[in-house]
């Protein structure tokens, strides 16, 4: 079976059938312009990270300073997850162009901070980029235009494997940039100040291609007349009137399953990267281009486990698939922890290699529940629950880019274990409620 198949660019034709509502796709182009919006949100995120401690001490910041300059972008999008939201009643096209505009100036301010000569235009640059920081708007493109059939396959290429990506390239990135060094009057680029200008020219790239060719119309998931007309394809049976009390307290439960999910992962993988940085670096002595490479090669991997994910979730569930990699994320946490081995490579051999297993296994489940949520809520519920899944990732990664660099390296293995227990026994508990229902 076919991935994606090329249909009309354009909004698609109202469809009466269930099967064809059930199959339908959008245009190749449209998913991969959608594709690069993610992977420019995760990679503004990212690319900062191998040299936000350089940048930071330069200029004076205090101590603990790189790991809020790293989370500022959650604050930034926070504050406007209302705008989204009104905007993409209007034009999913102006969205996307909101969020690559203040990108744009946002990674400009943060390059020029070192010719300002203070650390507060870093925070700056950081939180107004961060304004354009959410998924949100992406993520309710494709609970819209991709139907149940295809829906957790598009997901898991569509914001998956972009955000991998994203997540990756950046320290890759950061670590080619490193090399370049030159003067312009006044105004030095160099490896604290490139990632800025860096990502200030991809913005660009990605303004031209929205404006080209992406969907003008609004969301019709906003409009509760006509979401009230008709099921989602892949709702399940609790969205019916007559619900018992029990019922309507389990679909909460359910719904906030996903909520938890979704803040966790990010928490556990934001400051996972932000440790090991600050690890590989201090205690394990690695320079700064084979930290960010070592780190980005890590994060790259989960590309292949999510484009295999995608083809199983033909076969399998959801939430089977999320049970495997949530309990084999757990297990590989017993390796995150430092047990003081006298020699070097006794420590990071171990550490590294559950890293591995870790990112993989952690990545595949966290991003197979933004598709799920879609299959066991009403069709009123998309949008609402898209919108506060979002607001919960970008805040966990303000939240993980800051743990990660005041914690220990065995107390995050801790925390992680028990974040994930959590996670892998209600879900577990959950049971038939996280499979929906065959309409």
């Amino acid at each position: 079976m076919k991935a994606f198949e090329v249909t009309p660019s354009g909004p698609p034709p109202p469809l009466d059938d269930e099967e064809d509502e059930e199959s339908k796709l959008p245009s190749r182009w449209h998913l991969a312009i959608a594709a690069n919006q993610t992977f420019l949100i995760y990679l503004y995120y990212s690319i900062v990270i191998p040299t936000a401690h350089t940048y930071a001490a330069s200029l004076g910041a205090p101590r603990g300073f790189a790991g809020v300059l790293v989370g500022a972008t959650s604050i930034g999008a926070a504050m406007v997850q209302p705008l989204y939201r009104l905007l993409l009643k209007r034009s999913y096209a102006v969205t996307l162009l909101v969020q690559i505009g203040v990108m744009l100036v946002g990674s400009i301010l943060y390059a020029l901070a070192g010719l300002a000569g203070t650390w507060w235009l870093l925070l700056v640059g950081r939180v107004i980029g961060g304004l354009g920081g959410s998924t949100y708007p992406v993520l309710t493109y494709l609970s819209e235009a991709v139907g149940k059939k295809h829906r957790s396959n598009a997901t898991s290429i569509v914001m998956g494997v972009s955000r991998s990506l994203g997540y990756a390239l950046g320290p890759v990135f950061a670590a080619a940039l490193v090399y370049v060094d030159f003067h312009m009057g006044e105004l030095t680029i160099d490896k604290r100040n490139n990632p800025g200008f860096f990502v200030a020219l991809i913005c660009v790239g990605q303004q031209l291609a929205v404006s080209w060719s992406f969907p003008r119309e609004g969301s019709k998931l906003m409009d509760k007349n006509k979401t009230n007309e008709r099921r989602l394809p892949s709702t399940s049976e609790a969205a019916s009137e007559d619900k018992t009390k029990r019922e309507k307290v389990m679909h909460v439960l359910t719904l906030s399953w996903f909520v938890v999910a979704v803040f966790s992962c990010p928490i556990l993988i934001c400051a996972w990267e932000l440790s090991t940085t600050k690890l590989l670096q201090g205690a394990f002595h690695w320079s700064i281009q084979s930290s960010a490479l070592l780190i980005g090669g890590i994060i790259l991997c989960p590309i292949v486990p999510l484009l295999l994910t995608g083809k199983l979730t033909y076969k399998f569930s959801d939430a089977f698939i999320e049970k495997v990699g949530f309990a084999v994320c757990l297990v590989s946490c017993v390796g995150l922890f430092q047990y003081g081995a006298a020699s070097v490579l006794g420590r990071t051999l171990p550490y590294l290699v559950c890293s591995f297993i870790f990112m993989n296994f952690l990545t595949v489940p966290m991003v197979l529940t933004y598709s799920h949520v879609t299959k066991v809520c009403m069709l009123s519920e998309v949008e609402w629950m898209q919108n506060v899944l979002s607001v919960a990732s970008y805040l966990a990664r303000g939240v993980g880019a800051v743990i990660g660099d005041i914690l220990s390296p065995n107390a995050l293995a801790g925390l992680f274990m028990g974040l994930l227990a959590f996670i892998l026994v209600t879900n577990i508990l959950l049971g038939k409620r996280l499979v929906p229902k065959v309409s």
